[in-house]
């Protein structure tokens, strides 16, 4: 959300940004996301992200618009974040490109909302395992963020979802940007018995943990707080309880062992 009202929103089938108004009215068209150029060589020859669901290629026959897209089915925009400024978006392409021949490659991106257009810059991040997405993106100050990655499976399954810090403007000698650990999503400390063990029930107890296919929401409460929150792809996701209990959607404050240092919000 602006300052002024209206809403800025990643759209991960196309992929688009889309700024609407407050009522959900578009108010311009949808920005495509650009190919970096040191990336077009392997885009499939197009300038930009797409994925099988783009519109163009919804009318085609699914091999072909297999063929003709640069970006998995639901594997475009999934973290959207704005300075505390407000003069920039970030946002974070959830998955590798199709042909990318480094698949832990995922792209980050600028964008100027004044100007409703992509600054030209970006940058490399490298994820920890083949498989595993950025599911949110949060920016601490205005050039460091913090992103979540995690894996596909839920449950007692659940084997990757951890928050990771990164400064833009600390790139190591491979390109790609540098990586802190804040927090593991499946490793929680809970001494003081906030969360209670129920059978059948994953992730609860002294050591809890937060065991969705999608944690796909993160935010900075202060200094040394954060809040996340799963998507419970109502009703097919399943990671809390037993398999035939959907999930709910769940928020959880986690308190972090060190500062995040940012300005009191």
């Amino acid at each position: 959300r602006l300052d002024d009202g209206t809403f800025w929103i990643g759209e991960e089938f196309g992929p688009y940004l889309l700024h609407a108004a407050q009522d959900g009215r578009l108010l311009g068209d949808p920005v495509p996301v650009p190919v970096p150029s040191s990336m077009r060589e392997v885009s499939r020859g197009v300038a930009h992200l797409r994925s099988p669901d783009h519109p163009d290629l919804r009318s085609l026959e699914p091999t072909l618009a297999a063929r003709r897209a640069n970006l998995p089915a639901s594997g475009g925009i999934e973290g959207l974040a704005r300075t505390p400024r407000g003069d920039r978006l970030y946002v974070a392409v959830e998955k590798a490109l199709l042909d990318d021949p480094e698949p832990l490659r995922r792209l980050i991106l600028e964008f100027d909302p004044a100007r409703g257009a992509f600054t030209g810059r970006h940058w490399l991040h490298r994820v920890d395992m083949v498989g595993v997405s950025i599911a949110a993106l949060e920016a601490v100050t205005d050039d460091v963020l913090l992103l979540v990655e995690r894996d596909a499976k839920e449950g007692a399954a659940a084997a990757f979802k951890r928050i990771y810090r990164v400064d833009l403007g600390r790139v190591a000698g491979d390109g790609f940007l540098d990586k802190t650990l804040v927090a593991d999503l499946l490793d929680i400390a809970d001494p003081d018995g906030f969360t209670v063990a129920e059978p059948g029930a994953a992730g609860l107890g002294h050591h809890s943990a937060f065991p969705y296919a999608t944690p796909e929401w993160l935010a900075v409460v202060d200094n040394h707080s954060l809040l996340v929150a799963c998507d419970n792809n109502s009703p097919f996701s399943a990671g809390r309880g037993p398999p035939s209990t959907p999930d709910d959607s769940e928020f959880v404050r986690l308190r972090l062992p060190s500062s995040l240092r940012v300005r009191e919000r």
